[in-house]
C-alpha cells in the first residue's frame, strides 16, 4: 500500500456519488419517482417503491448534478470551490446529469465548519456513486473520491490499481485499505462508515469488509478545511479520472439496513415484461403469469418474485409452472418485485359475453346491439341473416327495414376463445308503435294519461268541471292517433246565477234555482301531494263538511284540502246543507306511489365513494340498491357507492315495484 503525508488541513474523505440510478436523486420521504428517459416514464406510471427502512436524509454534504450545475440540496450549506473544469453532462444509463473528471485537476471542493467536523466524530458515513473511467490513472498517486487536506485522522475513499479503496487515515497517512476489485467502466454504489470502533465499507448495498481500529475519530479543527470531490487530497494538483453522479456526508453511522436502502434508490432498476406478454385470461381458464426480466445500472441481478392479488385483494397460489385457475371475474393484479421496486401490471378476467335473445323494432327504428361481458380490447363481427329485413353495420347498430323476422350472428374474439351469439330481430309495422296521449284542464293539470296504438282512437275522460264556466269539449281531435299528443280542456263562461232568497218565494221566470256541484269527482294523485275541493254555486248560509272512506290512503280537512298518504284508493264524501236540503257528492281518488333519491350526486372520481338516500312515498318495504355494471361501480345495501373505473354507470333503487334511478359519471 502507497502511503502519503497530507498538509495540516485535512479531514475526511468522502466519495464521488454514483448517479441516481431509477429516481433523480430527490427523496420525499421514503420513495423517490423521477424518471429521465421516455421509457423509463412508461414504467414510472406503474412502478412503486417499497422500502420498509427509511431513507436516511445526508447532513453534511448532499451534492447531485442538474441543469448544467451542481445543486446542493442543503440549502448552499456549504460554500463550493471548483478546481479545473468538470464537465457535467447527461448519462444515458443513468438517465440523469453527472459530473466528469479529467483525472488531472477537475474536482469540487465544500467548506465545513469546525462544528461540522466536530458532529461527524467518531460516528460518520460517506456514501457515493461513482464510475471509473477507461483512462490510465495508476501513475495517479493518491487520487481521491472525495477528502480533504489535513495531517488528520479520518476515513477516505479513494481509487488505486484495482479499484475503488476505502481507507483509514492516522496522521494523513494511509494507514489500512479496503479494496474492490472491479472492471473500469462500471457505476458503483459506496459507502463508508465508521462507529468509533472499525471502518466498514460498502459497495451495492453489501458489505465488503472492515477493520477494527479507534484511532479514526475526527475532532473539531481551528482551520478552514475542505471537503473534496474528485480532487487530490492536499490539492496536489491531481484528480481522480472517473464520473460521479451524487456524493453524500452524514454524522451518523449508517446501518446496513439503511444503505441497502440507499443502494436500493440510487441503482435505476427496470422491471419490464415482453412485449407480447398477454394478461387477459377467460373466468375458470388456467393462466400462466408471466416471467419478467430486472436489469440494473450496476450491472447486479437482484432476485425478481411474483405475486398475484383477486378483485378483492386476496392473495392468489400459484404451483410450480406459475399457473393458477382464474376462478372470479374481474381485475387481478399481479406485482413483480426486485431490488425494492414492484412493477404492478393488471390482468383482466373476463366472462362469458351474452346479448339478448330477442329485439322487437317498429320499421324505420334502429338501436345498438349490446353486449354483456364484452373486454375493451375484444374483436366483434356482426352478421345478418336477412339484411332486407334488418341490417347491422360494424358498430352494432340494427337499422329495421320491413316487417319480418330475422337472425343477427354476432362473434367475439376475447382472452383467446371466440363465442357465436345469435339474436332474433323481429320488425313490425307502425301500427303496433305506442303513443302517449295527455289529456290536460285548462290550467296544465293532467287530468288522464292513455297509450294509445298507432292510428287507433283516445276515449275522452270524464268531462272536467270548473266554476263559473260550462266544458265545451277538447281542442284536438283523437280519434287517429299517429304521434305523442296532449289536449287541453275547453270552455264556455257561464252567466252569473240567480238564487232565491227566501225558500218559502216560488222563484219568478227571472230566477232560477241552482244545484250545487263538486269541483272534482276523480283525481289521480302522488303520495305526500294535496289538492283542494270546492263547491260551486252555494247560497249563502250553506254548510259544507268532507269526510274520507279511507284515512290511511287520503286525508281532508274542514276547508276540503285532500292529502295522499299511501299507495290506493279511497273516496271523499262532501256534504253540502243548504235550503232545508242535503246534498252529498263523491271524490273518487287514487294515490299512487313512487320512490325518489333525496342525496344524489352524478359525478364521483375514480377510487372515491358516496353515500347515495332515497325515499319512498307511499308505499313500505326494504330498499334494495344495484348498478348497471359492477366493474365501473359498486354498491353496498346501504346505498354507499364507490367509484372503480372510469365511465357511466346507472345506480337504481327499488321498492317493491318501484324504482328510481340515475346516471353517474366515474371520472
Amino acid at each position: 500500500m502507497i502511503k502519503k503525508t497530507f498538509k495540516r488541513g485535512m479531514v475526511i474523505a468522502l466519495t464521488a456519488a454514483m448517479m441516481t440510478t431509477s429516481v433523480s436523486g430527490v427523496f420525499t420521504g421514503m420513495t423517490a419517482k423521477v424518471f429521465a428517459s421516455e421509457s423509463a416514464r412508461q414504467i414510472a406510471a406503474s412502478v412503486k417503491t417499497k422500502t420498509e427502512t427509511e431513507i436516511p436524509k445526508a447532513d453534511m454534504l448532499d451534492i447531485i448534478f442538474n441543469g448544467g450545475k451542481v445543486e446542493d440540496r442543503l440549502n448552499g450549506k456549504n460554500e463550493l470551490k471548483t478546481y479545473g473544469a468538470p464537465v457535467i453532462t447527461q448519462d444515458e444509463q443513468l438517465g440523469k446529469e453527472v459530473a466528469v473528471f479529467d483525472g488531472q485537476d477537475d474536482g469540487f471542493g465544500y467548506l465545513l465548519t469546525s462544528e461540522d467536523w466536530k458532529a461527524m466524530g467518531s460516528h460518520y458515513s460517506f456514501e457515493c456513486m461513482v464510475k471509473e473511467r477507461n483512462e490510465d490513472v495508476q501513475n495517479k498517486f493518491g487520487t481521491s473520491l472525495l477528502g480533504g487536506s489535513s495531517n488528520r485522522d479520518g476515513g477516505l475513499f479513494y481509487f488505486k490499481a484495482g479499484g475503488p479503496t476505502f481507507t483509514g487515515l492516522k496522521a494523513g497517512k494511509y494507514t489500512r485499505d479496503l479494496t474492490y476489485k472491479c472492471e473500469k467502466e462500471k457505476w458503483l454504489h459506496l459507502v463508508g462508515t465508521y462507529d468509533g470502533k472499525a471502518l466498514k465499507f460498502y459497495v451495492n448495498g453489501e458489505k465488503q469488509g472492515e477493520f477494527c481500529a479507534a484511532e479514526f475519530t475526527m475532532g473539531a479543527v481551528t482551520t478552514e478545511q475542505y471537503l473534496n470531490i474528485a480532487h487530490q487530497v492536499g490539492g496536489m494538483g491531481n484528480s481522480a479520472a472517473c464520473k460521479i453522479a451524487s456524493a453524500r456526508a452524514y454524522s451518523k453511522t449508517l446501518s446496513p439496513e439503511a444503505i441497502k436502502s440507499l443502494y436500493q434508490q440510487e441503482d435505476k432498476t427496470n422491471i419490464t415484461v415482453p412485449a407480447d406478454a398477454s394478461f387477459i385470461v377467460a373466468k375458470g381458464d388456467n393462466y400462466v403469469v408471466p416471467k419478467a426480466e430486472v436489469t440494473t445500472a450496476t450491472g447486479t441481478i437482484p432476485e425478481i418474485t411474483t405475486a398475484v392479488k383477486d378483485p378483492n385483494g386476496n392473495d392468489v397460489m400459484l404451483d410450480e409452472n406459475r399457473q393458477f385457475t382464474a376462478t372470479e371475474q374481474g381485475e387481478y393484479k399481479v406485482f413483480y418485485t426486485a431490488n425494492g421496486i414492484t412493477l404492478e401490471k393488471s390482468l383482466r378476467v373476463t366472462g362469458e359475453p351474452s346479448i339478448a335473445a330477442q329485439i322487437e323494432l317498429a320499421v324505420g327504428d334502429q338501436k345498438t346491439l349490446q353486449i354483456q361481458n364484452l373486454d375493451q380490447d375484444a374483436k366483434v363481427m356482426y352478421t345478418s341473416a336477412d339484411p332486407e329485413t334488418a341490417a347491422i353495420d360494424e358498430k352494432g347498430i340494427i337499422q329495421a327495414k320491413k316487417t319480418g323476422e330475422t337472425t343477427i350472428d354476432v362473434t367475439v374474439e376475447q382472452a383467446g376463445h371466440t363465442y357465436l351469439l345469435k339474436n332474433k330481430v323481429v320488425v313490425t309495422n307502425q301500427a303496433e308503435q305506442i303513443f302517449t296521449v295527455t289529456f290536460k284542464d285548462y290550467d296544465g293539470k293532467v287530468l288522464d294519461t292513455q297509450e294509445v296504438k298507432y292510428e287507433e282512437g283516445a276515449k275522452a275522460p270524464e268531462a272536467p268541471i270548473r266554476t263559473g264556466y260550462t266544458f265545451t269539449g277538447w281542442d284536438k281531435t283523437f280519434g287517429k292517433i299517429t304521434s305523442d299528443i296532449t289536449i287541453t280542456a275547453q270552455y264556455q263562461k257561464n252567466p252569473d246565477p240567480v238564487r232565491p232568497t227566501d225558500p218559502a218565494k216560488k222563484p219568478n221566470s227571472q230566477q232560477t234555482a241552482v244545484r250545487p256541484s263538486i269541483s272534482v269527482t276523480k283525481k289521480q294523485i302522488l303520495s305526500g301531494k294535496k289538492f283542494r275541493l270546492s263547491v260551486r254555486r252555494l247560497i249563502k248560509g250553506a254548510k259544507v263538511s268532507y269526510k274520507t272512506s279511507n284515512r290511511k290512503i287520503a286525508s281532508v280537512d274542514k276547508n276540503g284540502s285532500v292529502k295522499g298518504l299511501k299507495a290506493g284508493r279511497a273516496t271523499i264524501i262532501t256534504t253540502v246543507r243548504e235550503g232545508g236540503k242535503t246534498y252529498n257528492f263523491k271524490t273518487s281518488v287514487t294515490v299512487k306511489g313512487y320512490m325518489k333519491l333525496i342525496k344524489v350526486k352524478k359525478t364521483i372520481k375514480k377510487g372515491k365513494t358516496y353515500k347515495f338516500k332515497a325515499k319512498a312515498y307511499g308505499i313500505k318495504g326494504k330498499l334494495t340498491w344495484s348498478v348497471s355494471s359492477k366493474k365501473i361501480g359498486k354498491i353496498a345495501k346501504s346505498g354507499k357507492f364507490k367509484a372503480k373505473k372510469k365511465g357511466k354507470v346507472y345506480v337504481t333503487v327499488k321498492c317493491g315495484k318501484y324504482k328510481a334511478k340515475v346516471r353517474v359519471s366515474v371520472k
